[in-house]
């Protein structure tokens, strides 16, 4: 029985383990396959959603997220543009308010792809402003033709805080028309209420550039939770003949827990000038060693470039121990000083504001021990040990039973020697040697 029972609980524990982690699997899945229906709580949209666009205007579409009441950790976008894509098609990302952004790119091609992403700043801190904008697509409506944005249906996505469950509903493409002359009673998004400007190019016309942006030193260094002061470049590389430019600044942190603060967030810079901002960044207590890449994005009129710079995080500088006295607490508040060379002598009193660290209880140890550990996982482990220990509990009491019921072993019956009846008499020895002879 005792060979039987460890191979039996062997079987037993992998057997629950194979079964959590399916559940786990099962459950992952769940979250997404909900994600990919049209039930979420929270909604990604175009504004306008589709329409009629004048030739030669100039026109603006957004993407707007409705969250409701919910609490976000991040969003992601990815949609792809096609159909006639305009010549100057850009796309400017605004940021939320205590979020940072991870990715905003618009690819080249004849169908055009945009991603973009952005985080909360703090995973303590999430978003829940309701309704905001994510960004712009901005170009000059072509002569003819239509244009199509379509989401991702399984990449497109918001995460709810705590939880990370994707919850949305699955957003719907558009599709824009171009049309040459006045377009009567159609509306006209984002068109300029200016005239349409004259086939031929005339003296003096704006040419809209993209912006150049730098950021120094290249690199700085510092402990972490240290301030170090970063000085950014902008220059508005406009024709002379455009009004001033309106650059705003934000910063891109690879790290949540690093802090950022500017000197000033919006620069307004004349053509052909050149404007500076100076941007302040905290690294975090829990930040990794080393060089740590910094961002700030200049989003301007024509486009949003990003410059970059290095936070070095050195590892704390070691305090050189020294040797100070044992403390001996008395009554009335008297610390009395116990060098380890010398006898007790005199007393002092306990330093001004002086407070005893707290020691820490056992929760506190268990709860710094696993922390980082995933609540599930935790949950399968103590389910798997709980389980492994019933089963070994379960042996032991099925062992000490046969102990106590030891097999009875008949020894086999015999008959007891047979002993003589009668003893017999020795046997006669006879010596070779004759007894001496007596004297007459």
């Amino acid at each position: 029985m005792k060979k039987l029972i460890l191979p039996a609980l062997a079987i037993f524990v992998l057997l629950g383990g194979l079964i959590m982690a399916i559940i786990l699997t099962k459950q992952n899945q769940d979250i997404r396959e909900k994600a990919a229906t049209p039930s979420g709580t929270t909604s990604i949209v175009l504004s306008p959603g589709t329409g009629n666009l004048a030739a030669g205007s100039q026109a603006t579409i957004a993407i707007n997220a409705n969250t409701g009441s919910l609490s976000i950790d991040g969003f992601q976008v990815i949609a792809t543009v096609s159909g006639t894509i305009p010549t100057d098609l850009q796309f400017v990302p605004f940021v939320p308010t205590g979020m940072q952004q991870l990715l905003s790119s618009l690819s080249a091609g004849v169908t055009r792809t945009l991603k973009l992403a952005y985080v909360t700043q703090d995973t303590q801190a999430p978003f829940s402003a309701g309704s905001t904008s994510l960004g712009q697509f901005k170009f000059t409506v072509p002569a003819s033709g239509t244009m199509t944005i379509t989401f991702d249906n399984d990449l497109t996505k918001i995460a709810q805080n705590q939880t990370s469950q994707d919850v949305l509903a699955i957003p719907t493409p558009a599709t824009y028309t171009f049309l040459t002359g006045d377009p009567g009673t159609s509306p006209t998004p984002g068109a300029s209420t200016s005239p349409s400007p004259s086939p031929s190019a005339t003296p003096g016309t704006c040419t809209r550039a993209v912006q150049s942006i730098s950021m120094s030193p290249n690199s700085q260094q510092g402990t972490r939770g240290k301030k170090l002061s970063y000085t950014i470049t902008v220059t508005n590389n406009d024709d002379k003949a455009c009004d001033a430019a309106t650059f705003i600044l934000s910063s891109i942190l690879p790290y949540a827990g690093f802090s950022t603060s500017f000197s000033t967030t919006i620069l307004k810079i004349n053509p052909q000038s050149t404007a500076t901002a100076t941007i302040d960044v905290t690294s975090s207590s829990g930040s990794p060693l080393g060089d740590i890449p910094i961002g700030v994005m200049a989003t301007g009129p024509k486009a949003a470039v990003v410059a970059a710079s290095i936070y070095k995080v050195l590892a704390p500088v070691p305090v050189a121990a020294t040797t100070k006295p044992e403390v001996v607490y008395t009554t009335g508040g008297i610390a009395t000083p116990k060098p380890s060379s010398s006898p007790l002598t005199e007393s002092s009193p306990l330093p001004e504001g002086y407070v005893a660290p707290k020691p820490q209880t056992i929760s506190e140890k268990i709860s710094e021990l696993f922390a980082g550990i995933p609540q599930n996982y935790l949950i399968i482990g103590l389910g798997v040990i709980i389980f492994a220990i019933v089963l070994w509990l379960l042996g032991k009491i099925f062992a000490k039973k046969e102990d106590n019921n030891p097999p009875q072993i008949t020894p086999p019956t015999q008959e007891p020697p047979t002993m003589p009846t009668q003893a017999t008499e020795p046997p006669t020895i006879t010596h070779g040697i004759e007894p001496p002879m007596q004297n007459q």
